[in-house]
Formats: structure tokens, sequence, C-alpha cells
């Protein structure tokens, strides 16, 4: 910030995005102001004051700076100003002006704001008794004061105007280019500023009835001034609020004013203290809830749950939700191991959709949370509460449905196999495998109904339970156990997840796992359909070419009579292998409209997708028919926005997939043949997860072969608040301290006994020792008591002198 003083002492600021203020003012009589822009108030001018030898002394030897400015200032309030009429120096304005410009200098800055408040305090009694009439010697100086006088603008005649005379001042004009640089005292701390402010203030608003105060106000509260001010201590951080108390009943408008005092609100320390002040100040300043706010109800929630014993579970999974970021600053861990406890001990057995399944929410933030303490207790709490319940069975039947139904919904499950079971973590990664080795483990022990139930949370991530099978590790041997088909109808796993696990065994980068893939496949094809199915083991560990799957899109319009033409041409015995293949292709133009892929789907669409399936004989010579058909079923997979009746979905036709094997295994030498039943399954078999979760986790392309390029991946199930307050708290500071303090403050009965004793509890956390000795300053109740204390303690004239200056500050 770069500042000069004018010849006049008006202040200005180096900057051509700021108009100053007070070179506005000099020029003040050369404007044409209505109310609306806030007229000053002039005292009458004193008569016959140049002739005075005494003031033109005094007058001389200031603007000479012959003396110091300590002798002026002595000079200024004990003599001067007893000796002339207050009113003189906002006429005369020169010493004024040069007391300002020192202060801003900080030149002597308490014996200067210990002369101004001195000057400030007499010309609010002047102005009162103008105002009023009461005024000493009233009949000698009336004839200077008139009722059209005190509102006015200066005489510009020539008699007034010699060169000798310094234009005079109004209140407004005084106060306006005093107030700004008392701020930045006042934000220094300086002893002495606040309370000239104050009545700098007082003096204002006395004109208030025949001038616009809000005008001036904003002038001294202009964006420049508010972007300069540094507020390092929480004493000028409150003076400021008392100030923004006063300021703010003119309705000011100036939004980095507000920005200000909402910065400060957001500091731990006022809406204990002073929270009337806070709460009248919050409500001018900001139409939205300060997250300091959120904080500290979080805090009472957090303190509520740890400290009464008696709660619901229904109240406990509310308040302990709520309390999520604030007991993983604290690592109240255990409360995680209750949680999950009571809910497997009380929760309600009712059927509820998944946006109403609490439980399941809470413990999905806690999986996924920013923290890996969170994580890594929270899969040990789990498990270990697992091993509790399924090593006492026939006591813990209920306990199980209620495991199953309100934790192990879809979206946990989904977290842990993705994220949980492939964790950089070991310790992470043990336990989560651990948790769904024990869950299919169980099938021999746990009621039908509980495995179906399990079943149908686990079904949408089958394809990424499919990727872990292999032979190398407990959970991959279980999961190829899961989808063995000598076992699939004892563990009620359908004929086409079977046929899933088995193809995504055969995309697998592993070669064992491919190995047994192929044996499957075999295994299934013959005692199915009884053919002999044998591929190689290689088949899909293939770099994908960089074809041109898209269609053209259409030219024109389509309608439903155009595709069952198609349709009849192509189910038409006499039809030729070209026009099929033409037809073909004019329905994958046709299918690019939305309400024609589902007219497709509802006649006959699968149907001719399987009968020509079928009729594979007729490929040996028209290989290019073959390839057209399969682009069709790819460009007809891949389409996400379809929604159509599951038994019509090409992803659920065990029988169309089925022939696509048969097809694969007799033109796998043709590439684009493997490249597009490659495809076809991978979408087939991964449809219901993406229709689930929108994107494909990183840990299918880390251990399958995949026939598509992702340009991002599924990371985690929770976007909730909890984790997002959690990341915002660890980035700001002031939320930190907030959240310490606030904390602190709820194992204590009132403020004082925290002043008092809070910091002998944890002199070891830096933080909180920072925090609690603003804590304690910005309390003047406790500070000024402190003082006194140490002022009746003090053994040297020196150091209660020092005390003494803090009280006074």
């Amino acid at each position: 910030m770069s500042t000069e003083w004018s010849s006049n002492a008006g202040l200005i600021v180096g900057t051509e995005d700021y108009k100053d203020i007070s070179s506005n003012l000099d020029e003040y009589s050369d404007f044409s102001y209505d109310c609306s822009n806030g007229m000053d108030w002039h005292f009458p001018v004193v008569a016959d004051l140049c002739q005075d030898s005494q003031w033109l002394l005094f007058e001389n030897n200031f603007s000479l700076n012959e003396s110091s400015v300590s002798e002026i200032c002595y000079i200024f309030k004990n003599k001067i100003l007893c000796e002339f009429q207050t009113e003189i120096f906002l006429q005369h304005p020169l010493i004024i002006q040069k007391l300002i410009k020192w202060l801003n200098e900080n030149k002597e800055k308490d014996l200067i704001l210990e002369c101004l408040l001195y000057l400030v305090e007499k010309l609010i009694r002047r102005h009162h008794e103008c105002t009023t009439g009461l005024c000493e010697n009233n009949e000698s100086i009336s004839s200077n004061y008139d009722s059209n006088s005190q509102i006015s603008i200066r005489e510009t005649n020539s008699e007034s105007s010699t060169n000798d005379e310094i234009s005079r001042w109004g209140i407004a004009k005084f106060c306006v280019i005093l107030m700004p640089v008392l701020l930045k005292q006042i934000s220094f701390n300086s002893g002495g500023a606040f309370s000239l402010f104050m009545s700098s203030m007082h003096l204002l608003s006395s004109i208030s009835n025949s001038c616009n105060v809000k005008f001036y106000i904003e002038l001294v509260f202009s964006d420049y001034t508010i972007k300069s001010l540094l507020l390092n201590e929480p004493l000028s951080s409150l003076k400021f609020l008392i100030i923004a108390k006063e300021i703010l009943k003119y309705d000011s408008s100036n939004d980095q004013f507000k920005v200000l005092i909402c910065n400060i609100l957001k500091q731990p320390y006022w809406i204990h203290l002073y929270p009337e002040l806070y709460y009248q100040l919050y409500e001018k300043v900001t139409n939205e809830e300060l997250l300091e706010q959120q904080i500290i109800k979080r805090v009472n929630n957090a303190y509520i749950l740890s400290s009464t014993s008696n709660l619901d579970i229904k109240q406990f999974a509310h308040l302990f939700r709520s309390s999520l970021p604030i007991i993983c600053f604290h690592k109240q861990f255990t409360v995680i191991d209750k949680f999950i406890t009571n809910t497997c001990k009380y929760a309600k057995l009712t059927e509820i959709t998944d946006n109403e399944k609490e439980y399941s929410n809470i413990l999905l933030s806690l999986l996924s949370f920013k923290s890996v303490e969170i994580v890594l207790y929270t899969y040990l709490a789990l498990n270990n509460t697992m091993k509790k319940i399924f090593n006492h069975l026939n006591l813990e039947s209920k306990k199980i449905d209620r495991l199953i139904n309100n934790l192990l919904s879809t979206n946990v499950l989904n977290e842990i196999i993705c994220f949980g079971c492939n964790n950089s973590n070991e310790q992470i990664r043990q336990s989560a495998s651990e948790i769904i080795e024990q869950i299919i483990k169980s099938k021999n022990i746990i009621n039908n109904n509980q495995w179906k139930c399990f079943l149908k949370n686990l079904a949408p991530i089958f394809p990424v339970l499919y990727c872990y099978a292999n032979q190398t590790s407990t959970l991959g041997q279980i999961v190829l156990d899961l989808f063995d088909p000598d076992q699939a109808e004892k563990l009620n796993i359908s004929k086409l997840a079977l046929l899933h696990s088995t193809v995504v065994m055969l995309f697998s980068k592993n070669k064992t796992s491919r190995v047994e893939a192929n044996n499957r496949i075999t295994w299934i094809f013959k005692t199915s359909l009884n053919r002999n199915i044998k591929l190689p083991n290689d088949i899909f560990v293939m770099e994908i070419d960089e074809v041109n799957e898209q269609v053209d899109k259409p030219i024109g319009g389509y309608n439903e009579k155009d595709l069952d033409d198609m349709i009849d041409l192509i189910s038409n015995e006499s039809s030729s292998h070209q026009t099929i293949k033409c037809a073909l292709y004019k329905i994958s133009v046709i299918l690019e409209y939305n309400h024609l892929q589902q007219h497709f789907i509802c006649n006959r669409g699968m149907d001719i997708i399987l009968n020509l399936l079928k009729s594979s004989k007729m490929f040996v010579n028209e290989r290019g028919l073959l390839i057209a058909l399969l682009k069709l079923i790819l460009c007809f997979t891949k389409k996400k926005e379809l929604t159509i009746n599951d038994d019509h979905s090409l992803a659920n036709n065990i029988e169309v997939q089925q022939l696509l094997i048969s097809v694969l295994s007799d033109f796998y030498e043709v590439p684009l043949v493997k490249q597009y039943v490659f495809q076809i399954f991978f979408y087939c078999i991964f449809k219901q997860y993406l229709t689930y979760f929108g994107k494909i986790p990183i840990v299918v392309e880390n251990k399958i072969n995949t026939p598509v390029k992702f340009d991002n991946y599924y990371y985690t199930a929770n976007i909730s608040d909890d984790t997002m307050l959690f990341s915002k708290i660890k980035e700001n500071y002031n939320c930190m301290e907030v959240l310490i303090l606030t904390w602190h403050l709820k194992h204590y009965d009132n403020i004082d006994d925290f002043l008092e004793n809070g910091l002998t509890a944890t002199t070891e956390n830096h933080v909180f020792n920072n925090v609690f000795q603003h804590f304690r300053k910005a309390c003047i109740k406790w500070s000024v008591k402190k003082y006194l204390v140490d002022l009746i303690a003090a053994k040297s004239h020196q150091v209660a002198l020092a005390i003494l200056d803090d009280l006074r500050r």
C-alpha cells in the first residue's frame, strides 16, 4: 500500500481504483450536493480570529514543525484547546491535519490519540450546545448562528478566500478523514483508538437529522480501507464486531465490509463468549449457515453420543452420522464398535428402500472415509463383529438378519469388494477379504432366506467378484467355489451368472484361471447343450483394433414401418444373404432412434438375432454377414439409455449368449469375430453393474483383459456431506480451531471453569494451546480479572505500569 499526504494534509492513496475520500472532500465546495449525497454540518464561523496573535503564533510554529510532536500535543491539549472555541480547529484544520498525518505514521500515537479524543468529546458537547441553544455567551455569538448556517457549503466570496485561510471543515469531513486512520490503529490494537473511533461515530451520528450519515459511513468503510486491514489479535477483532454492530444500524451495503465481519465470525471465540452479538451480526452479514456453525452442532451431537448411554438405536444412528467428522478428529473410535454392535442387536427388520437404509449408509461413509485410521478401524470392527455372530449361531439368527438387511447393502458390499479387497493397506485388504469370505462360507450354517437376501444384495457386484476368481488366494478360491458348476444349483447361482463368471475367468490375466475357465465352458456346454466346445485358453488375450463401431448417423426420418420392412426382409426365407446383410446394416442405422429400439425388441427382434445365430452354417461362406450381425448385436448391447423388460434384454438372454460362444468356437480364427464377441460379452456381463454404479472400478482392469479403454473409473460410492465436511475441516484452520475449542468446552460446566483450568489437561496439543490463549484474550471479563490479580501481585513499579497499559488496552 502506497500513501502520501497532500499539501493540506489530506490522505491520498496511490491506487487508480480508489477514489480518495479526503481529496473529494477538499473540493467539497466545487460540487452541488443534494441531501441524497449527505450535506455536511458546519459550525458558524468564529469572527476576527485572524487578529488573534496567540493563535497565529501557535499556528505558525505548528506549520514550521519547530516543536517536537510530543510538545505540540501537550500544548494543544493543555493550552490551545482550553483557550479557543473548539470549532476553530475545524474552521482552521491545519493542526488536526498534522495530527492525523502523524497518527497515520505512528508518531507518538498514544499522545495524538489522547489529544484527538479530547477534541472529539469537546466537539460532541459543542454540537449539542449549538443545536439545543445552550451555548455559553449565547448573545455575543448569536449573530454567527442561524438555522440556515448549520447545513452549508463553504463561503466562496473573495473576502473569506484569502491565501492565509485554509478551507474550513464540517463535522462529516473531519470524521471521514479521521476514522479510516483509526481503523488501521484498531487493527494494530493501539490503546485509545477504539474509544476515539466510537466517539467519532457518536459525533457523526449526531448530525443524522441534518445529513445522510449512511453516505459518509460508506466513504469511511471503502473497499480499499477494508482490504488494507489485517486483524491478527482477538481483541482487535472483537472491537471490529462492536463497530460493525453500530455501522450496520445504517444498513451499510458494502460487501467487502460484510465479508470482513463474516470472516471474523468464523473464528471460534465469539459464538461462545458473546452469543447475542454474534447472532445479531450473523443475521445481517450472511444468509447462509456458516460451516463453523455446522461444526458446533456436530460437536454437540458427538458429545451427547459419547456421554449418554440410554439412546435408542434410531437416535444413536442419527447422532452418530452427524458426528462422524468430529469422531474422526478426536479419535472416538470405540463409538464405531458400538454402532455396528447395536445395529446388529436392535435395528428393526422391516423392508426398506435403498434411500432409507440409514445404517448401511453410515457404514458406507465409514468404509470410504478420507481417514485411513477410520477405514481400518471400521473394517476391523465389522470383521470382528461378524466372527462373533457366526461363531454363536444358535443365539445370533436375528443378528444375522440385521447384519444382512441393515448393514451389508449392495453399496456397502461394492465398497468392500471393489476398494477394500483391493486396498493398498494390507490390514484393510485382509479384513475386507475375510468379511466376504465369512459371509460366503456361511451358506451351510445360515438359513435359505438369509442366503437369498445376501445374494440379492451381492448380485449387482457379481461381475467384479468374478474378477477375483483364482487358485492363489483364499478369497480367489472361495469365489471359484461359489461359481462352481457342480455347486451352482445348491448355492442358488443362476445359469446365467455361472456362464458370466466362467467367461470373465476367460478374460483373466491369470493363466491358471483361464485354463480353469476353459474346462468349465467345456463342462457347461456338454451338460446343457450336449456340444463339445473347446476354446484356446488365450482367446481373449488380444489387442483390440481401433475399429469404428459407430454406424452412420441417420439421415432423414425413420418410422416403425421402415423397421418392420427390414425385419420382414431378414425373416423372409427367400431373402439372399446380401439382402439380409444390407437389412442388418440398415437396422443398425434405424436403431439410432431410441423409440425404435424399443419397437425392435418388442417385435421379434431378439428372435431374429437368435434365429440368425442358430443358422451359423450360412456364415461359413458369408462371413461378412456374420460380421454385420455381430456388429448389430454390439451396437445394440452398448446402448446405455435403453430401458426394456429384463426378459427381452440381450444381457439376460442366456440362449443368445450360449450361441455366441458356439459361433466363437467355430470362427475364432476370424479376428473381428473374436473382437466383437469379446466386446459383446463384456457389455452383457457388466451391464447391470454399469446401470447400478455408472462406471467400472479400476480393480476390473487390474485383474482381467478388457476390450474397452476407460477414460475414468468408479472410485467410491460415498460422496456424502460427512466426507466433504471432514475434508473442509482439515483444509480450514478456522474450522479446526472451532472443532477443538468447542469439544473441550463441552467437558466443563461453564466458560469460567474452562478459562481457569482448560490448559492443564491438553498442554501437549499445540493447536489447542494457541486457540485457548486467544480465547482467554478475547474474553474481556477474564482478561480484566487476570490483569487486576497480576497488578496486585506486581513486585515492581515497572511491571505494574506494563500491566496497567495492558489493562487500558
